[in-house]
């Protein structure tokens, strides 16, 4: 078989890596409209040229998961340090200990309301931990460059699979074959088609419907700022939960050995497409100074601004694509990187 592998993020390269392994004699070919490999998990160039990620990233927690990557893509995860922290008004709270808190208030709702089969769910659905001590969240030793290119290698390493990019496709029509009809008005006819639930195609066609893709856009935005001291005060990451402009905040240093001091501020789009870029930085620069991160007389110079628009089509739409011939086409979760990587390992019966 010929199949199509669209978007190359890490959840498409996982499924593509596991399908070419098990089945040599199928030809796999990834296609993105990018001409580099990632997705959202892109990386770029620092001033002195060390590979840096693009965005601030975190890996929720599932053990299962972790422990396959690290065996299987030999990656080094490591415990972010000082841990990952929801960033309040008056206190943080780790991460971790979020995602316990949500777990507990779902049981309660459930069983308040009499909805006790639901409660099942927390065996099985890899979001519900009721862990209380000792979780923490783990991430690749050099973000999220390592992952995207240990995926990368070991895939160069099978000789049935092929990378197309800078290709877009915008439409899918599902026959006897599949047929990918590219932007540039190319097409490339496969056996079976896969794409994820952040995708920009626009038409999936089938004989009995024409379905036309609407999505919900959301552009990531996010200022890479360096600094030409270290930062006082140590993060790792932060998730604000009450800033009008900060979405979030890594500290990516540690993607330089240290040799540059770098943070990563995501920047919510409203205030992004209504106040200059200057204007921002002084802003980033101000929050940075109140919380202690730097001090009066230490500089904060933008190097580079990132936008990722992402496209998520909507739940209706991917159930429809779902319902046609999962033979032919099919469309895989993509929204939370590890549940995305957990229901796929799940399903080949590898966690």
């Amino acid at each position: 078989m010929k199949i199509a592998f669209i978007g190359s993020g890490p959840v498409s390269l996982l499924k593509a890596y596991l399908h070419a392994k098990g089945n040599p004699n199928d030809e796999i070919i990834i296609i993105d409209q990018h001409n580099r490999v990632g997705g959202a998990w892109y990386s770029d160039i620092s001033t002195s040229g060390h590979e840096i990620e693009c965005g601030c990233h975190i890996w929720s927690y599932c053990p299962e998961v972790y422990d396959f990557f690290k065996k299987e893509f030999e990656l080094q995860l490591q415990p972010f340090n000082p841990n990952a922290v929801f960033v309040g008004k008056h206190f943080n709270l780790p991460y971790s200990l979020k995602n316990t808190i949500n777990t507990y208030t779902f049981i309660a709702k459930n069983t308040l309301t009499g909805k006790f089969s639901r409660n099942k769910e927390v065996r099985t659905e890899p979001m519900w931990h009721t862990r209380i001590f000792g979780k923490k969240n783990q991430y690749p030793l050099k973000g999220s460059v390592e992952l995207i290119n240990s995926m990368k290698r070991k895939l160069d390493a099978l000789s049935n699979v092929e990378f197309l990019l800078g290709k877009q496709v915008d439409a899918i029509d599902v026959m006897t074959k599949v047929t990918l009809a590219f932007r540039e008005g190319e097409k490339l006819e496969v056996d079976k088609a896969i794409l994820t639930s952040v995708s920009e195609i626009k038409e999936v066609n089938s004989a009995s419907k024409k379905i036309e893709l609407v999505q919900d856009r959301r552009d990531y935005i996010h200022l890479l700022l360096s600094s030409n001291q270290s930062f006082r005060k140590k993060i790792s990451y932060w998730r604000l939960m009450n800033d009008n402009v900060i979405h979030r905040i890594s500290d990516i240093s540690y993607q330089t050995e240290n040799k540059e001091n770098l943070l990563l501020v995501g920047i919510k789009p409203d205030p992004f497409y209504s106040k200059s870029e200057d204007e921002l930085t002084e802003y980033c620069r101000h929050f940075l100074l109140n919380k202690g991160v730097i001090v009066q007389n230490q500089s904060l110079d933008r190097i580079k601004t990132h936008v990722f628009p992402t496209y998520y089509i909507k739940e209706g739409l991917r159930n429809q694509i779902n319902n046609i011939d999962l033979q032919k086409i099919e469309l895989i979760h993509s929204t939370d990187l590890i549940y995305g990587f957990f229901r796929i390992l799940k399903k080949e019966n590898l966690i």
